[in-house]
This record gives C-alpha cells, sequence and structure tokens, in this order.
C-alpha cells in the first residue's frame, strides 16, 4: 500500500534537497500514484514552477501512451495556471503526431543483416506515440506491403493498446532474403500512395537497406514533394 502523496514527497525533499520537479514526478509515477495526484503534488511542493516546466515535464514522463492532450489541459488547469498560458505551453510542448512508411530491403545482398534489420525495424516502431501513423513495406525486385497488408492499404494508426505496432513486428519476424535485385524506387512509389494518407504533424519515409538500387527507377525521382527520408 503506497503511503500518503504528502509523506512521499517530503521523504524524496529529505533523501535529496537538490531534487527537480521532473525527478519527483518520475518517482511519483515509477511509484504508483495516479497521475493526477502526482502532478497535483509537485505543484504544490514546487508553486514556482513555471508552466511552461510544468508541461514539459509532465508531456516527458507520460509517454507510454502519450498522455492525451485533453487531459494535459486539465492537469495544467487544475494547477491553477492561466488557461491562456496554458493552451500557448502545450502547443510549444505537445509532441506533433509523425507519420512514417519504413521501407526494408529483403534483397539477397541483406542477408547478413537480416537480424539487424528486423531489430531496427522493431525498434523504430517502438519509439512511436499514441496517434502516431505508420506503414511498413518491403522491396527486393518488387515491392509489397509488410504492415498493413493489402495492395492499397490505409495508413496503421497506434491507439493506446499499441496492438498495431505488436502486429508490425510480428510480420517483420517473418520476412525471409530473396531476390538479387534492390528496387528501391518501387518501395518508395508504394510508399508515395499511403504517403499522401498520413494526416500527421510530420511525415517521412525511413529506409533500412545498404543503399544500392540496381533495378527500377532511380529512387530521387520517385519521391513527391520531396518528402524526408
Amino acid at each position: 500500500m503506497l503511503m500518503p502523496i504528502e509523506n512521499f514527497c517530503r521523504q524524496m525533499l529529505k533523501d535529496d534537497p537538490s531534487i527537480t520537479p521532473a525527478e519527483m514526478l518520475h518517482n511519483l509515477h515509477a511509484a504508483g500514484y495516479d497521475r493526477q495526484e502526482a502532478v497535483l503534488a509537485v505543484k504544490e511542493f514546487f508553486p514556482d514552477i513555471a508552466v511552461d516546466e510544468m508541461c514539459r515535464i509532465i508531456v516527458n514522463e507520460y509517454v507510454s501512451p502519450l498522455i492525451e492532450k485533453g487531459e494535459l489541459h486539465r492537469l495544467l488547469i487544475l494547477c491553477e495556471y492561466d488557461e491562456t498560458e496554458v493552451d500557448e505551453a502545450i502547443e510549444r510542448y505537445y509532441p506533433r503526431s509523425l507519420g512514417y512508411i519504413i521501407m526494408l530491403d529483403d534483397s539477397a545482398s541483406m542477408y547478413a543483416a537480416s537480424a539487424m534489420i528486423k531489430i531496427d525495424a522493431k525498434a523504430f516502431l517502438d519509439s512511436s506515440r499514441t496517434g502516431d501513423q505508420f506503414g511498413v513495406n518491403e522491396f527486393e525486385v518488387n515491392a509489397a506491403w509488410v504492415y498493413p497488408e493489402g495492395s492499397d492499404p490505409v495508413p496503421a494508426t497506434i491507439t493506446e493498446s499499441r496492438g498495431e505496432l505488436d502486429a508490425a513486428k510480428a510480420a517483420i519476424d517473418r520476412l525471409a532474403t530473396a531476390g538479387s535485385l534492390t528496387n528501391i524506387g518501387a518501395a518508395v512509389g508504394l510508399g508515395n500512395g499511403m504517403f499522401e494518407k498520413l494526416i500527421t504533424d510530420i511525415k517521412a519515409f525511413v529506409l533500412i537497406s545498404d543503399g544500392e538500387y540496381n533495378t527500377g527507377p532511380n529512387p530521387a525521382d520517385v519521391l513527391k514533394n520531396e518528402p524526408p527520408v
């Protein structure tokens, strides 16, 4: 059973008088205290903390899943900050949503690196936040969707359960290198259709390859609107 939160905070300050608001919130979160209770306790023990700093530490702490914007607004208002300042702080510090398309090279030249490719791709997926969107394709002679499946799928939107990420990682684990040609342009062309369906703030392609295309069009010529790769 958790001790009263005020006692826990006083103990933290006794053990480390230089503890920061971010460290206190992290310790409260790790100990299992309710989010609202933890945020209000930090405000009580650091009454002069600015709204920008409070907003930033809440966003940095509650990321898996990412705290919803409406909940963040409610907590900051409960801390008795001015609503205009709250809205401005959220605009500055709330992460912008990311939409991305991972393009995995599984041609024969990548055989020795296939295990690392899967590790890297899954690690990138794990860094995603609730509300982000993504797709994964693979290419060698041609290109095809790994997740979501289909000839022209819509992007997967990450929910709080993160089940979409689990399904994508399982599909990646099933991939095997094949084919002697590397058609990066086909992967980009396939991705262009999904790219236009992304409704996120930031959009990008993520290419995992040895970087040498030897069939198909020049990938640079296939890119539309010069999205970052």
